[in-house]
Order: C-alpha cells, then structure tokens, then sequence
C-alpha cells in the first residue's frame, strides 16, 4: 500500500494523540483504515490532481473516534445507500474487485470492535465517522496504540 501511496502521490495526514491507548483488536483497526485506503485509492482520487487523505483519531469519554476523509470525488446518493452491502462495487471485475472491502469494514468496526460508522456528509470527497469502545472486556490482549 505504501509504494501505491508514494507512486501515486497521495498525501496522508494522521493526527492522533500519542496517549491514546486501547486494548482491543489492533489488526482489525490496521485492516479497517488499510480498506479505507484502498478504497479512496480505487475509486476516489479518478481524475484528482492533488489528493490527500486525513485520520484523525480522538478519545473522549471511553470512546475512540475515527475519522477518515479524503477529497477524492465523493459517493453518489444511491453509494452511499449501498457501500456496506455485500458484493456492493462500482469496479465489479476490475482488478479481482467483488464489493467486500467495505463490508468487511463495516463488520470489523461495529460487530468485532462494537462500534459505530457514519457515513457523514462531505461538500467534497468522503467522510466516514467510526466510533468504538477503548476497552473491550472480554479482551484478553495487553494494551495497544492506535496506528
């Protein structure tokens, strides 16, 4: 992902605080932004000459919010409807694309992580809002940084 990134010139921005600690799934959180990543890669940044990407990682009350944007072209009304079914993309075969990234995402961050995602609106690009408990209780792992 990193080489694509470099190749193709895409600013990330990351800003998190260095205090934050979870004790959840690391992996799962790794595998929900490295989709997201694909996913502004793959179908956002078309015709895009300056293309960044912003996370942005915040802890309030127990909760993390993650929030993602990139300013890439955006969703359709009938996407944004659709981008968390299964099998749902506008790039069927290309690639070996059949629509589960997001799905999977989705998954990740409400049933593994037990949170919460919104879709949010965006004047330009997408916006996705994910909130998820810090602690999981029946977590066994030790203490884990938010990448």
């Amino acid at each position: 992902m990193q080489d694509r990134i470099t190749h193709e010139n895409v600013e990330i921005i990351i800003t998190c605080d260095n205090n934050i600690r979870i004790s959840t799934y690391p992996k799962a959180i790794t595998e929900a932004i490295k989709q997201m990543l694909s996913n502004s890669m793959d179908h956002g940044f078309s015709n895009i000459k300056t293309k960044y990407i912003e996370i942005k990682a915040d802890l309030y009350e127990g909760q993390i919010t993650l929030e993602y944007r990139d300013n890439g072209t955006g969703l359709s009304q009938k996407s944004q409807k659709e981008l968390f079914n299964p099998f749902y993309t506008t790039m069927r075969g290309l690639n070996g694309k059949v629509g589960l990234g997001m799905y999977l995402t989705f998954n990740i961050l409400t049933h593994l992580l037990k949170g919460k995602v919104v879709i949010g609106d965006s004047e330009k690009g997408f916006y996705l809002r994910c909130q998820f408990p810090e602690n999981i209780s029946n977590h066994t792992k030790g203490e884990h940084s938010l990448p």
